[in-house]
């Protein structure tokens, strides 16, 4: 037996971890840069072990969720993490930071899939209600460990925060190890064959292209905004951040609020509400001209982002019981792939394409939607 409870605070824990570690080399990159005396070349190939690891993590995770369970997967992954921060604050050469990057993207990349999964297995009836009130969590460890680092770096060292992040890692690990888990659902493994089928399923791959867009959009956001405001409207840098702190912002509460709305509506009616405050919050991105026009276009956006993921992976939740953690895998390594793509696409173009290449994968978004709307599963009380 287990108890509900207490296994969703022992996921909370774990997403806020993942959201820390996200955000923690684009913190700590310009310092390992200056003290290994790291080329141009050198810094983009760390910052690129991440996303790496990130997809790596999430393909595994799910056949070893669904074969052997989650409690041992999420130690484990807690275990990466925990060795990746160590060794980011206190490695003595740049082959032992690049490991410890990639150690994170792993243990990251897992960890993430993995509380998702074992949330959506255990809240059957309310699974989008549970999984938007999980993302919160990432959301908070994303906000707090810039916030950290900033403020404790005036009475402390980087390896002495660090060693405090790791202690809260090696607490969640002592939580996970005295909990009771779900057992495994696919004791015999999960067949090639069973891969295979989930590869072709029309209902998956329409839920991994709604996912597509929108991880495409959410990394494109934030990787570009700040740059966009100081070139088109000479924001200053501090400005620039705290817009997108505000789209991060309403982006985590608006989670809460879904995690009550979703107990009442269908989570089409939801992400339908999503995908136009999405599409208002584009346009007006679009025509705005003006700093405050542009922050409350990007609140919509936040705004709009928020029900996608949870709601998506609730539906994939609800159409595979039984083999939650493998389709999970496939849906998030479909979206990383989006995340990547649209990101690098950006980069291909003018900067100020930014407001239409949204527009138009929101639009594609919705499309995506609208299409995939036979294959929702009424998830409500």
């Amino acid at each position: 037996m287990y108890n509900s409870k207490r296994i969703f605070i022992g996921a909370c824990m774990c997403l806020l971890i993942f959201g820390m570690v996200a955000v923690t080399l684009g913190s700590v990159l310009p310092e390992i840069v200056i003290k290994f005396k790291a080329s141009q070349l050198a810094a983009g190939v760390l910052t690129s072990l991440l996303p790496i690891g990130i997809m790596g993590g999430s393909l595994l995770f799910g056949p070893i969720a669904d074969r052997y369970g989650y409690k041992e997967l999420l130690i484990v992954c807690c275990l990466f993490i925990l060795l990746g921060l160590e060794g980011i604050a206190f490695g003595k050469s740049w082959r032992m930071v690049q490991v410890s990057v990639l150690l994170i993207g792993l243990g990251g990349g897992a960890l993430n899939g993995a509380v998702n999964a074992l949330i959506a297995d255990i809240s059957e009836g309310e699974r989008s209600a549970k999984l938007s009130l999980l993302g919160i969590f990432y959301g908070l460890g994303a906000i707090v460990m810039p916030f950290l680092l900033a403020v404790l770096s005036n009475w402390m060292s980087r390896e002495t925060i660090f060693i405090g992040i790791g202690s809260f890692v090696l607490f969640v690990i002592i939580y996970l190890l005295i909990l009771s888990f779900p057992i495994a659902k696919q004791s015999e493994g999960v067949p090639i064959a069973t891969w295979v089928d989930l590869l072709q399923n029309k209902a998956l791959l329409g839920f991994g292209i709604i996912l597509f867009f929108q991880s495409g959009m959410e990394i494109t956001l934030s990787n570009w905004i700040t740059s966009f405001l100081q070139e088109k409207s000479n924001t200053l840098p501090k400005m620039a951040l705290i817009a997108l702190t505000m789209h991060m912002a309403a982006l985590t509460t608006m989670r809460l609020v879904l995690s009550r709305l979703l107990n009442r509506y269908t989570p089409a009616t939801i992400l339908t509400g999503c995908v136009l405050l999405n599409t208002i919050g584009c346009v007006l991105f679009l025509v705005s001209t003006s700093y405050p026009m542009i922050v409350f276009a990007l609140v919509l956006m936040g705004l709009g982002f928020s029900g996608t993921f949870p709601i998506i992976l609730a539906q994939i939740g609800n159409n595979w019981p039984n083999l939650s953690g493998t389709a999970f895998s496939i849906a998030l390594v479909i979206s990383l792939i989006g995340g990547t793509a649209i990101n690098y696409l950006m980069g291909l173009f003018d900067i100020k394409i930014l407001p239409v290449l949204l527009l138009v994968s929101v639009v594609l978004l919705g499309l995506s939607f609208k299409l995939s709307l036979p294959f929702f599963n009424i998830d409500k009380k």
